[in-house]
Parts: structure tokens; C-alpha cells; sequence
């Protein structure tokens, strides 16, 4: 069963739909907390099969996250939905996650949803994301150019996975991994 959001649909059961990482993570977020404050068991059911599919359809590099094809819809088995159908600017775009896998681990608990989230700031941290360009947030630094609201949404998102995480480089400046000659700025700090 998908979820119809307008433009794609947000899979929850593999059946053949196309996983949006941005609607996907909105929704599980929201069913989520619905499952938890309104003890419906089937949106807390719900909102796992969202985190699987955002998990599923993630590139891992050595303990990091990214999605290759960015904000591009993209199958549990691999296939890429045909940028036509959402335009080649999407590719180069950060999936907007984190801030729904903070919002699903505050309502369920789920220790997989925040060690994820970790993982795809670390991929940020790496400069995994494709396609970023001029766009992309500086490690070095924390700055960036382009698109002010996107940036934004997804910066809160790394935010709050900071204060969710109680591991003490997350909180204390240091922004890269160990070693990475990364600023003292992190990017998961908001100035």
C-alpha cells in the first residue's frame, strides 16, 4: 500500500512504488507520532516500513550514508525513477531526512533510526553526497550557496540529531571524522 503525497507515492510495503526520501521521512515522522500519542499500532508499523525503505535505498561508504541519486526517487531494488518525471536538479539536491528520522526515534525509541541519521550526517561530513557542487554545505566550514530553505530544513535536521546524540564530537565542535583535517566549525552545530 502506498500513501498517495501528490506528485509520487511514499513506499511503505516495496509494492512497487517510489520511495521519495524527503516524503517518506515527513510521513513516517508524522505516523510516528500519531502511533504514539493516539496508540494506533499500525502507524507505528507504518512509519517502520518508511524507515526501511529510506535505510534500503541509501549508498554506504564505510560506516556512511548518502543517497547517490539525492532527492530522486529510487527503488529498493535499485532502479532509478527517470529524472524526467522530477527533473535533473533533484539529483544534486540533500535528501531531507534527518529531520524525520529525529522525529521517528523521539516516538519510538528506535536506536536504528538515530544511528542511521548519524551515519548520513557522516556522509555529509565526508562530502559523500553527489552532485553538490557550488550548492554543497563546506565541511570546512559549514557554509553554503543556493537554495536558502533547503539548506535550512536540512541543517535543523543535523541540528537535532546533535542534540539527540550523546556523542561528545557531535557536541563539543570538532566536525569531521577522526583525522579528517575538518574545521573546528561542525556542521551539525548551528551558529
Amino acid at each position: 500500500m502506498g500513501v498517495d503525497t501528490g506528485k509520487t507515492f511514499t513506499a511503505v510495503d516495496g509494492g512497487g512504488d517510489w520511495p521519495n526520501p524527503w516524503t517518506t521521512a515527513v510521513l513516517m515522522g508524522v505516523l510516528a507520532r500519531r502511533g504514539r500519542t493516539q496508540g494506533r499500532e499500525g502507524d507505528r508499523v507504518l512509519a517502520r516500513r518508511c524507515f526501511e525503505a529510506l535505510r534500503s535505498t541509501a549508498s554506504w561508504d564505510t560506516g556512511r550514508a548518502y543517497y547517490a541519486h539525492g532527492m530522486i526517487p529510487v527503488k529498493a531494488t535499485g532502479e532509478v525513477m527517470p529524472t524526467h518525471h522530477w527533473g535533473s536538479s533533484l539529483v544534486g539536491q540533500y535528501p531531507l531526512v534527518a529531520q524525520g528520522l529525529c522525529e521517528y526515534f523521539e516516538a519510538t525509541g528506535d536506536s536504528e533510526a538515530l544511528e542511521f541519521g548519524l551515519a548520513l550526517a557522516e556522509g555529509v561530513l565526508a562530502d559523500l553526497q553527489p552532485g553538490q557542487g557550488v550548492i554543497g554545505i563546506s565541511a570546512r566550514d559549514g557554509s553554503y550557496q543556493g537554495h536558502l530553505h533547503h539548506h535550512l530544513y536540512f541543517l535543523a535536521g543535523l541540528a537535532h540529531l546533535a542534540a539527540l546524540s550523546s556523542e561528545p564530537r557531535r557536541s563539543s565542535g570538532h566536525s569531521g571524522p577522526p583525522d579528517s583535517g575538518a574545521s573546528s566549525q561542525s556542521l551539525l552545530m548551528v551558529r
